[in-house]
C-alpha cells in the first residue's frame, strides 16, 4: 500500500513556517518530509 500527503499553507507571515510537507509510506512506516524553513 502507499499513500501520499500534501499540505500547502498559503498565509504570509514573517515566521518561518514548514511548506509543501509531503509524506510516504516506506516499509510500514510513514515518511514526511520538508524542505528547510530557514530558521
Amino acid at each position: 500500500t502507499a499513500g501520499v500527503v500534501l499540505v500547502r499553507a498559503g498565509a504570509s507571515t514573517d515566521i518561518p513556517t514548514v511548506r509543501d510537507l509531503s509524506g510516504r509510506v516506506s516499509e510500514g512506516t510513514i515518511v514526511f518530509t520538508w524542505s528547510d524553513p530557514g530558521l
